[in-house]
């Protein structure tokens, strides 16, 4: 994760949960919250930190990645445990940093939130 104080990085959590309570997210749009809170310009920091961030609140359970399913409004989650959906964006987020794939929105999938999620990963709003 980045190394904001704890309280920041805490304020990211509870936006990106707010966000994917609306509607799915992908790692794009988390980049713009990251951007929006922290500045700065180049698209693989916006991205490692988003990715961070994202990997932390899917390993906590909070949100799920997934893909747009056949009917109207169906979202269909990852058939996998948290700590495995985790891992697998971690391998995606180390394989665009270091160049093999590049930056594409809904990739590698969209995220929504959790039908547990009462906060963050410590059980705070």
């Amino acid at each position: 994760m980045s190394t904001l104080p704890v309280a920041d990085a805490r304020s990211q959590l509870s936006k990106l949960i707010d966000e994917a309570r609306d509607d799915w997210i992908d790692i794009g749009h988390a980049m713009g919250l990251v951007h929006i809170a922290e500045g700065g310009t180049d698209q693989l920091a916006l991205f490692r930190r988003a990715g961070a961030l994202v990997v932390s609140l899917v390993r906590a359970g909070r949100l799920s990645p997934g893909e747009i399913g056949k009917a109207p409004g169906e979202f269909v989650p990852w058939p996998v445990a948290p700590a495995a959906a985790a891992q697998a964006l971690e391998e995606y987020l180390d394989e665009v940093l270091s160049g093999a794939k590049p930056v594409e929105p809904w990739q590698p999938c969209l995220f929504a939130v959790t039908g547990h999620n009462d906060g963050l990963p410590d059980g705070r709003r």
